[in-house]
């Protein structure tokens, strides 16, 4: 599942299907940051991206521009 909450930050359900990891561009370092223990401890220095920010970088390529707007509008889309 993925859910877009405000200001461009977005959630990405584990494949656990119990918690949902955060996931947001950072300007400041200028790539996407997510909450899970995969990226905090080995791809954040890396520069690599988790499979959370992955799988939520395919939905936003493979997405129509609707799909996108009703994400953002409604606040969630399976996946």
């Amino acid at each position: 599942m993925i859910i877009h909450y405000e200001d461009g930050y977005w959630g990405v359900q584990s494949s656990s299907k119990k918690p949902i990891h955060l996931i947001f561009w950072s300007k400041g370092i200028g790539r996407w940051i997510c909450d899970c223990k995969d990226f905090e401890y080995r791809r954040a220095q890396s520069g690599d991206n988790c499979k959370h920010i992955k799988m939520l970088l395919e939905f936003m390529a493979s997405a129509r521009f609707e799909t996108l707007t009703e994400v953002i509008r409604s606040g969630s889309a399976k996946i």
